[in-house]
């Protein structure tokens, strides 16, 4: 009985037990999750007071605004194109039109210059796909709200930049972008190869490739082209080609000549030169002659020099192969050339070839050595005269160039090689007057005067 007495004793002290732990624990919870209102935290109860705080007072003025911004529209300004817009020149081709030549101008990264006439819009537009982002001039010129005029001022170029903004009202600021000047800076090309003529690049080397040489005035057209020869005398002639592209062209200071049908012509600059490579003699010294070479638009120019070709002058020995044999008539003489006789008439014509001396009869003939499809050193038989009891022939004698020329007098005697003769002051120019001294008769004295490069009209 006291057994089961003491059991319930310790089953009711353990129960009690039990309950106050229960108690205890639910109040330490409680008591944990509890939160104190600002108003009741003491700063005291926090530790250590920190040395960046500041008294309640700026804690209560948080959320007041410091500075206030305020609201306002952007506003567009012209853009700054003087480190980007470059002036490559104008149309100085002979044949520009003044009054109304194009100027060039290009934006830096462009590959060539665009053509753009004084004092009218030329539209422009900003590329934001290009790396980087740069303004462009808008293709055919297609309308946009910035535009540019311009228009020369000596060597320089004048440019005004105009622009609207999306109200279309006109944009002046800043002052200094919207006027200023641009110095003259030539155009140099980056792709030679996209300039050629006539299938040819164009740079310094052009004239040499296509086989040119200057010996000067033509000497023999001086003397005697005549009237259909007229306009040539005086100018340089500038040879081209070799053999059968063979071509020759005469030009001064001045003078211009443009490519067509894959060589260069001579031409008065117009409507005929317009549009194509346009060659200029610019300046002639006494061994060098100077060129501009334009390309067909008058974007791009370049300098060239000729130097000249020297060819020495005749030498009178090669008129000692000849020996006169006799007369035949008072204009008809018979000579023994190259070991064959030759029968001579004056203002025959003897061009020296490999085999010797070669009488051009032919209009043909005549007209290839004149047009320098014929080359070599010609011997103008002029007359025979008399000096004291001697014949004496008289003639010109052109070098291979036709860049000089020395007179002829070679005695005559049967039999013999010709001999030069005493000098003669009064050599004899003109066969007409040689003609009047023989008293040739009528048809005869024809023969003499006609220029055989005029007889192809007669026959």
């Amino acid at each position: 009985m006291t057994k089961e007495w003491l059991s319930w004793i310790n089953m009711t002290v353990a129960g009690i037990s039990g309950l106050l732990l229960l108690v205890a624990f639910f109040l330490f919870i409680t008591q944990n999750n509890s939160i104190e209102s600002p108003e009741t935290v003491s700063f005291k109860s926090q530790g250590p007071v920190s040395s960046f705080q500041l008294p309640q007072s700026s804690y209560d003025a948080i959320g007041k605004a410091a500075f206030s911004l305020e609201s306002s529209p952007i506003v567009l300004q012209l853009p700054d194109l003087k480190k980007t817009l470059l002036y490559n020149g104008k149309n100085s081709r002979p044949d520009a039109d003044a009054t109304n030549t194009p100027m060039y101008l290009g934006f830096i990264g462009a590959k060539v210059p665009t053509a753009i006439l004084p004092n009218t819009k030329t539209y422009l537009l900003y590329n934001k796909r290009q790396s980087p982002p740069r303004y462009e001039f808008s293709p055919e010129n297609a309308e946009t709200s910035l535009w540019i005029d311009v228009y020369a001022d000596g060597a320089v170029a004048v440019v005004n930049v105009h622009m609207k903004d999306d109200k279309g009202a006109v944009v002046t600021t800043p002052k200094a972008n919207a006027q200023f000047s641009l110095a003259e800076k030539p155009f140099m090309r980056t792709d030679a190869s996209a300039w050629e003529i006539g299938k040819q690049r164009v740079d310094g080397t052009l004239l040499a490739r296509q086989r040119a040489r200057w010996y000067g005035v033509d000497r023999f057209l001086e003397k005697h082209g005549g009237k259909e020869y007229q306009d040539l005398v005086g100018k340089q002639r500038i040879d081209f080609g070799e053999n059968k592209s063979f071509y020759a062209i005469y030009m001064q200071a001045g003078d211009v000549a443009i490519w067509e049908n894959d060589r260069w012509s001579t031409a008065t600059p117009g409507e005929r030169t317009l549009g194509k490579p346009l060659i200029v003699v610019k300046k002639v010294d006494e061994r060098l002659m100077t060129f501009e070479v334009w390309d067909s638009e008058g974007k791009t120019k370049i300098a060239l020099n000729l130097l000249k070709s020297s060819e020495p002058p005749p030498a009178a020995q090669l008129m000692q192969s000849f020996k006169f044999v006799s007369s035949r008539t008072r204009s008809q003489f018979v000579f023994e050339v190259n070991k064959e006789r030759m029968t001579l008439s004056p203002l025959d014509w003897l061009l020296q070839v490999d085999k010797g001396w070669k009488k051009l009869s032919s209009v043909d003939e005549i007209d290839a050595y004149v047009d320098r499809k014929l080359v070599g050193p010609l011997f103008i038989f002029e007359g025979v005269t008399k000096r004291g009891e001697s014949q004496v022939l008289v003639g010109t004698l052109f070098n291979k160039a036709r860049s000089d020329f020395i007179p002829i007098e070679m005695v005559m005697d049967a039999g013999e090689n010709l001999s030069p003769a005493a000098p003669n002051s009064h050599h004899l120019d003109r066969i007409k007057g040689q003609a009047d001294e023989m008293e040739l008769d009528d048809n005869e004295r024809r023969d003499v005067e006609l220029h055989p490069h005029t007889r192809k009209e007669m026959r």
